[in-house]
């Protein structure tokens, strides 16, 4: 949420929560991020500290180190009970930005699947509060600390009715819906009057591009649309009006605000500064810096320093904007007032002289899948350890652009345009991992099987030691019947994912037609790793094959359980088999549940078909078998389904839908275009 797109900052989005809360307390009017993406952010909130100091410096491939005090540890030590939930999978537990608390919920239902969507790793924020509610209520006669997280606004801009007709632009109709759910938590506090006496502090990590500097969304460049952030603060007790606050203020000032109105002492390591509600603060200049560039571009990384009136960015060209007279930062004076520009850097230098270019760790192929489906960039380059030039961002943002187009071309499934993205991309920056990763994905997706080997090829060449890419490589491989390659693949992985690269020998030891063999991979894979499911669903098939229907029942259950806590992942025929037990346990309706999710998971999967269908007769379900085939040929109308539909239906007895799925065929399919289908001749 980016502040000046408020009506309270000048904006034209009318947002009445977040204007009553000011007016119960005090809004500033220059507060700043100390980097333009969530995780960084968020440390840095929560910490006090500056990200070279807490050391999540990118959202991927960093977290929070763990010698770091956080305000929720100080916090609960002085008794209060603590609690978080979250909405973005950003923000998930295992980057210690849940240290110190009590209950942090990050918990998200996401489906398993050939795909994964934004929808699956983030949470509506209507859900988030429902969570913050029901804790808030169940600690309201303790002392209490509660920290939630909506993901609103952010990308894809999809506010609901009536937010989405007010306003033009979609980012500003998640704006006010924000605003709608941030009302309808103080309407809650008030109504446990818990309002009152509570600390409230509104801020948001980082704001949007939305085109200014050609940057459309956030992570790279360092400039006011990203930088500049809402912040309002009610202190407890009665409203006491106050004028905004016009000195620049950061969000590592909100720990020690929040720890000094709880009466406990400032962390020594603590740079922010405890606001008051009757008191102006001291003015400072405020450090910011994006990583993005570097970790993932190669490009060079930015620094930043704003007192609220100018703003210096250290880059390989220099930048230096008036904010007063020229808050677009369109006229660069850097070279102009070269006494400003000297003195902020000689400011910044030394903080700048702290940090190192630390890279960031390997991250798991399932967690590069979620990423990617947030539309953050997955894969890393580590950072050189020379002292070459490295390229402005300002000159590459024309690239990311054309990145961003290709992401979206995915999304919107144009996936021939978007295979042209990534390779015109890839002609002229050979080395970017992100785009030869992104390019092997579409290219699979789009069934181009040979061209993806190729391009995971490449991905080793440039990244030998990456256990993901191997374990890519390895499965395609795999489903290919190259298995030799694919075993080779995956010992190439087993140094850096021993429990991902055990589960796939064993899953080309089972595909080989040698289940037996397969077992000491899967027990190995489990052993290391409990949440991989293929393991358990290997050792269920071997059960199945030799007809232990009830010793294979709990080990699919238990495959189906780690899957669906491992969004990205897919085990084809999975619900098949479970779907079987259950029916043979005599508990139908959940059989019926699993043949139906198989069918939704892989559509193309016929047998599964079959046994839905046959369940929907089993329980006098007509209606939906016959809409089971239906469904099949509307989603792929070739003439095999064709045929398929029209013998299942008529051996149900149902054949006045068959009769019509025969006259759509010879009609040419579901437009009644073409040649005729001949598949019900």
């Amino acid at each position: 949420m980016r502040a000046d797109h408020l009506r309270p900052y000048g904006g034209a989005v009318a947002v009445p929560a977040i204007e009553s809360l000011a007016a119960d307390g005090v809004l500033y009017t220059s507060a700043y991020s100390h980097s333009p993406q969530t995780l960084p952010s968020h440390a840095s909130m929560l910490t006090g500290r500056l990200p070279f100091e807490h050391g999540a410096r990118d959202n991927v491939g960093f977290s929070v180190d763990g010698r770091v005090s956080s305000l929720a540890e100080q916090l609960r030590r002085a008794g209060y009970a603590t609690g978080a939930a979250v909405s973005s999978y950003i923000l998930r537990k295992d980057t210690g930005i849940d240290r110190g608390f009590d209950d942090y919920d990050a918990a998200f239902r996401m489906a398993a699947g050939p795909e994964v969507t934004i929808g699956q790793v983030q949470r509506a924020g209507a859900e988030t509060i429902a969570i913050a509610k029901d804790w808030i209520a169940k600690h309201d006669k303790q002392q209490a600390f509660f920290f939630l997280h909506l993901y609103e606004p952010h990308t894809p801009y999809t506010p609901p009715s009536p937010y989405r007709e007010q306003y033009p632009h979609p980012y500003d109709g998640e704006i006010a819906y924000a605003d709608a759910l941030i009302g309808g938590l103080i309407e809650f506090l008030k109504a446990h009057a818990l309002y009152e006496p509570a600390l409230i502090v509104l801020t948001s990590d980082h704001g949007e591009g939305l085109g200014d500097h050609e940057e459309q969304e956030h992570g790279i460049f360092l400039y006011q649309g990203v930088a500049h952030v809402p912040l309002v603060i009610k202190w407890p007790g009665r409203p006491r009006p106050r004028q905004p606050v016009t000195t620049a203020v950061q969000l590592i000032d909100i720990a020690p605000t929040i720890a000094s109105a709880a009466g406990i002492p400032a962390d020594a390591a603590w740079r922010g500064e405890a606001l008051g509600a009757d008191r102006d603060p001291s003015p400072r200049r405020i450090y910011s810096e994006s990583m993005y560039p570097r970790y993932h571009f190669g490009w060079s990384e930015l620094y930043a320093l704003t007192d609220g009136r100018t703003r210096y960015i250290l880059a390989p060209r220099d930048e230096l904007y008036d904010l007063e007279k020229d808050p677009a930062e369109s006229a660069n004076l850097a070279s102009d007032r070269r006494d400003v520009r000297d003195a902020m850097r000689s400011a910044l230098t030394p903080m700048v002289q702290q940090t190192s270019i630390a890279g960031p760790r390997e991250i798991s192929p399932e967690d590069l899948e979620k990423f990617q489906a947030l539309g953050y960039i997955g894969m890393s380059v580590q950072p050189s350890s020379g002292n070459e030039a490295l390229p402005d961002p300002k000159d590459k943002i024309g690239i990311f652009k054309a990145y961003r187009e290709a992401i979206q071309s995915v999304r919107a499934g144009r996936l021939d345009e978007a295979v042209d993205g990534y390779k015109a991309i890839l002609a002229d920056n050979p080395q970017m991992l992100d785009v030869w990763e992104r390019l092997a994905g579409v290219l699979q997706r789009a069934n181009r099987g040979d061209e993806a080997i190729l391009v995971m090829r490449r991905v080793i060449a440039l990244a030998p030691g990456s256990a993901p890419a191997h374990l890519r490589l390895g499965r395609a491989l795999a489903r290919r019947k190259q298995f030799d390659e694919a075993a080779a693949e995956a010992r190439a992985a087993l140094a850096g994912e021993p429990g991902q690269a055990n589960e796939l020998l064993a899953r080309i030891a089972f595909e080989r037609g040698a289940p037996v063999d397969a077992v000491p991979f899967a027990e190995a894979a489990t052993r290391i790793d409990p949440k991989l499911p293929l393991p358990y669903f290997v050792r269920g098939l071997v059960k199945y094959q030799q007809r232990d229907y009830a010793g294979a029942l709990p080990l699919f259950e238990q495959a189906r359980t780690t899957l669906e806590a491992r969004p990205g992942l897919t085990l084809p025929g999975l619900y098949l088999h479970l779907g079987d037990c259950l029916y043979r346990a005599n508990r139908r309706d959940e059989a019926g549940k699993a043949f139906a999710t198989e069918v939704k998971l892989y559509p193309e999967n016929i047998e599964a078909r079959m046994r839905l269908g046959g369940f929907y007769l089993a329980t006098g379900e007509r209606a939906a078998f016959v809409n089971l085939f239906t469904e099949m040929v509307r989603q792929s109308p070739t003439p095999q389904n064709y045929s398929l539909a029209v013998r299942a239906l008529t051996q149900a007895g149902e054949t006045d839908a068959a009769r019509a799925l025969a006259a759509q065929a010879r009609a040419g399919g579901p437009g009644g275009a073409g040649k005729p289908g001949g598949a019900a001749r």
